[in-house]
């Protein structure tokens, strides 16, 4: 339970099932679970961070004593007042709209077992994280219920039906893709595909696994007609 909590990685993988929620409160990176998830699988999920922020070197403050760091965050405060002074209010707010619309949100992406599909909640208070679910057993509903409820930003891509009543509050469901989307999900569905085909989880799985990778590569469009997207209202 748990697992992956308010991380920040570059990419975690996993052979098989994840409990309740996994990746809560992630920040940012990519999520690959070969199975199904739990209950509340990807709570309050972020919207990423500015990839500069990624690059930031901490490794020279380690053998700075308290006054020293405090000096540095001094200097580092007097230079941002004075930039914000130069450019003004809005120029200055300008310019992290900038680092913000270059962040890269975190992407979770489940194959999903043969023993269950996901638990409640998925997505719950999403704000701005993707999920994809990709049905590989071809379950008919492979979702549980209160989907997204409450999600702020980002979005869910599920391969099957979800009825109405599944969907949770401030949500709705799209029945097609847009041409960005498509380019996303098959970005996406290679690199699990490339993560988990040629590995041994079980038979029934590995088998399922390669039937799905064979259809996909015959015909992607219509691997990609069966998915529907979930996103906010507003």
């Amino acid at each position: 339970m748990g697992v992956a909590n308010s991380s920040n990685p570059k990419e975690i993988n996993i052979a098989g099932h994840v409990s309740d929620l996994f990746a809560s409160y992630a920040v940012s990176g990519t999520f690959r679970v070969a199975k199904s998830g739990g209950v509340r699988n990807l709570l309050l999920i972020k919207a990423g961070i500015p990839e500069e922020w990624r690059n930031l070197n901490f490794d020279k403050y380690k053998d700075f004593t308290n006054d020293e760091i405090l000096k540095e965050l001094r200097i580092k405060y007097q230079k941002r007042r004075g930039y914000l002074d130069n450019l003004g209010w809005n120029r200055f707010i300008k310019t992290f709209e900038e680092k913000l619309n270059k962040r890269k949100p975190p992407v979770a992406i489940y194959g999903l077992g043969e023993e269950k599909g996901m638990g409640d909640y998925f997505m719950e208070y999403a704000q701005g994280g993707i999920g994809i679910v990709l049905n590989i057993f071809n379950h008919e509903y492979p979702m549980g219920y209160y989907i997204c409820s409450g999600m702020t930003a980002g979005a869910a891509y599920i391969r099957g039906k979800i009825r109405d009543e599944q969907l949770g509050v401030g949500v709705k469901k799209i029945d097609y893709l847009t041409e960005e989307d498509k380019r996303f999900l098959k970005n996406e569905i290679k690199a699990f595909l490339d993560q988990f085909l040629n590995i041994e989880i079980d038979k029934n799985y590995d088998r399922r696994l390669k039937i799905f990778a064979e259809l996909y590569e015959k015909d992607p469009e219509y691997i990609l007609s069966e998915f529907c997207k979930v996103i906010p209202l507003n």
